[in-house]
This record gives C-alpha cells, sequence and structure tokens, in this order.
C-alpha cells in the first residue's frame, strides 16, 4: 500500500490517504563492493582514456614541462614532456608514465579556494568518474569542491577540503561507482519541502550514470531538474494543494520508467544489501530520526537517496540536511535503520516495504 507522504517543515504530519498498487521485483545481488580508496598508483600511457591522459598533461603543465599539444591521446608532445619530468627528478626518461612518474606528478595537493592549474586535473579526472565537471577555472570553486568531497567519502575517505596522494591515486584510479552528489530540497520552488522525492530520484539518476533533464552540472542550481521531475517526468499537478504534498511509490515509478528503468517496492533489508552491491536506491523514514543537523523540527515522512557503502558505513544524500550539513552522510546500519524504523502519518503495516529499488 502507498500513502501520502508530507514533509511540510512547521506542519503537523497528516493522516494517511489513498491507496495504490505496489510492482514487485527482486532483491539486489549477494555480492559486496565496498566503496574504498583505490590500493595503488596507475601508470598512464598510450592505451589510456582521454581523461587520464589529459589530467597528466595538465600536472605536467603545472610542474613546468608544457605540453606543446593537447593531444586526446598519448602522443609524442605527451611522451617528450613526460621525459623531461622524468629527467628533472631522477626518474628513467621513458616519455611513459609509469607508477613512479604519475606518484610524483601527484605529490602535491589540490586545497579549495586555492588557484592551481592542478584543479584542470582535477576538474578532468571527476569527469572521468561521471561529475559531469567541465574546466571552471583554476582557482578551486565550490562546485568543485562539492564534487571532490563527494568523491572522497564515496570511496571511503575523509571528506576533506582538498586531494591528497589518497585522493589522486583514486581519481587516477578505474570508475568504481557513479557520481555521489548531495542535494538539498530547500529552494527548490513553491513545492520545496515536499520535494524530498524528486530530489532523492535526481540523486540516483546521477549516480546511475543518467542526466537528468534539466541538470547543468552545477548543484546549487538544482532547482530546475527537480521542478521537472516533479512537474514533467512525475506529472505531479502544481496547485497549491498538492504542492504541500510529498510524492509516493507511483510517481517514482512513473520517473524511473521515464528513463528507461522500473522500481519496485522493498524493505530496508533490500537497501543495505543494494548498497553493499554497489547500487543505489530511495529509502523512506522519518526525517528527524537522522543523526545530524537537518531542516526538520519534528518527525516527518521522509525519502533520501542510499548511495552506497564503504565497508563500515552507508552513503546516504539527505534532501532535508542543513545547509551546514549539505554532503553525503556516512551512516551506520544502525542509523540507518533506525530512520527507516519509523514513518510518520502512514499505516505501520507501510515500514516494512517503504524503499523504492530500480531493477
Amino acid at each position: 500500500m502507498t500513502t501520502s507522504r508530507r514533509t511540510l517543515l512547521g506542519a503537523g504530519v497528516g493522516a494517511a490517504v489513498a491507496g495504490a498498487s505496489v510492482v514487485r521485483g527482486g532483491g539486489a545481488s549477494a555480492a559486496t563492493v565496498p566503496s574504498r580508496p583505490y590500493p595503488s598508483w596507475s601508470a598512464i600511457g598510450p592505451s589510456s582514456g582521454f581523461h587520464d591522459v589529459r589530467a597528466l598533461q595538465y600536472l605536467l603543465y603545472a610542474g613546468g614541462f608544457k605540453v606543446t599539444a593537447w593531444e586526446s591521446t598519448y602522443g609524442p608532445a605527451t611522451r617528450a614532456a613526460t621525459a623531461a619530468f622524468q629527467r628533472s627528478v631522477g626518474l628513467s626518461a621513458t616519455g611513459l608514465a609509469g607508477t613512479g612518474t604519475v606518484q610524483s606528478l601527484c605529490s602535491r595537493s589540490v586545497r579549495y579556494g586555492v588557484s592551481d592549474i592542478r584543479t584542470y586535473a582535477v576538474q578532468t579526472l571527476l569527469d572521468k568518474h561521471g561529475y559531469g565537471m567541465t574546466l571552471r577555472t583554476p582557482y578551486d570553486d565550490t562546485q568543485t569542491d562539492r564534487n571532490v568531497r563527494g568523491f572522497l567519502i564515496g570511496h571511503g575517505m575523509n571528506r576533506a577540503a582538498y586531494v591528497d596522494r589518497d585522493g589522486w591515486k583514486s581519481l587516477f584510479g578505474p570508475v568504481t561507482s557513479g557520481p555521489l552528489m548531495a542535494m538539498m530540497q530547500r529552494d527548490t520552488g513553491a513545492a520545496q519541502w515536499a520535494n524530498c522525492g524528486p530530489v532523492a530520484m535526481v540523486t540516483l539518476l546521477l549516480t546511475l550514470g543518467r542526466t537528468p533533464h534539466s541538470w547543468d552540472g552545477i548543484t546549487a542550481d538544482r532547482a530546475a531538474a527537480v521542478r521537472y521531475m516533479r512537474y514533467t517526468t512525475m506529472r505531479v499537478p502544481d496547485t497549491t494543494v498538492r504542492n504541500a504534498r510529498g510524492t509516493e511509490f507511483p510517481d517514482l515509478a512513473t520517473a524511473f520508467a521515464a528513463y528507461g528503468l522500473s522500481a519496485w517496492h522493498g524493505g530496508i533489508d533490500d537497501t543495505l544489501a543494494y548498497a553493499r552491491a554497489g547500487r543505489p536506491s530511495i529509502c523512506g523514514g522519518d526525517a528527524y530520526r537522522m543523526p545530524y543537523k537537518k531542516s526538520v523540527t519534528h518527525p516527518a515522512s521522509h525519502w533520501v537517496t542510499v548511495l552506497g557503502w564503504t565497508g563500515a558505513h552507508y552513503l546516504v544524500a539527505d534532501p532535508l540536511s542543513d545547509p551546514t550539513t549539505d554532503y553525503v552522510h556516512a551512516l551506520t546500519e544502525s542509523q540507518l535503520r533506525y530512520y527507516a524504523a519509523a514513518n510518520p502519518g502512514h499505516p505501520a503495516s507501510t515500514i516494512s516495504r517503504n524503499s523504492v529499488l530500480p531493477r
């Protein structure tokens, strides 16, 4: 059974209304794929992809070894600049960026708020990992910082305002998950306090590598994508009465279908299994039970996106995060279960089936 979700701040939690059919489906794979730092340095050479080669070129340039041609593949200009760098640090001048060469080039951190050509390398590698980054400025700006923090926590590292050696190692490493991009429902339009479902859906699509309509890659501009999700993709009426109510399983299922996906109704056990298998899902519960500062002061029925697992913590993007905590959260299993064990305003019978999962 699906009932009406209410997340209006400052309003009482209303009674459940309107039932709807449930789409059933299978569970997640039993495989576990924790998101952890990549353990070793990668070599870069003729078989490497565009992003790794271009990031290498930026690091060479930052070190004073200008690539005479911005090659899309590992060509003679890249080889010559690499050999010059290798000679300068006492490495064998092969012209191929082995693990020792890459490690030497990554000896400096890139920090938020600092102007550094290495920022272009960070942005290029974030783009490789699905963050949709374009070169903005060598100044490490807010969007770059948000994506760096999402990437770091998504790979089991501390949510830091810099890229250090472990960060570089993972950025140059293989793509192991989709982008982890937290965003708030605050300031997303007339239905902002009922928009947890549309925001959770936008976040889930990004993690799956799908670009939501009206998404421009800048988290601060999320309102257009969230409004499109609610009113066009989910086909929710734009009325005062409806804007005061959240979205439910049928609305989310409609959104999944619009992107060629199907959804099924499960529970917290299914969400946890999905996360351990490296698959995102949308999880319902009581926003007030979350263990961090949030934009709610009373129990409220809510959707969050559970994005992955570090081997110790589950990664959660919460649309009701306070602006001071607007980042991907690392929760223990007991914390996530505590959130999912209540669903204010809904019958107790719905709690065991309060997750929405893509097939």
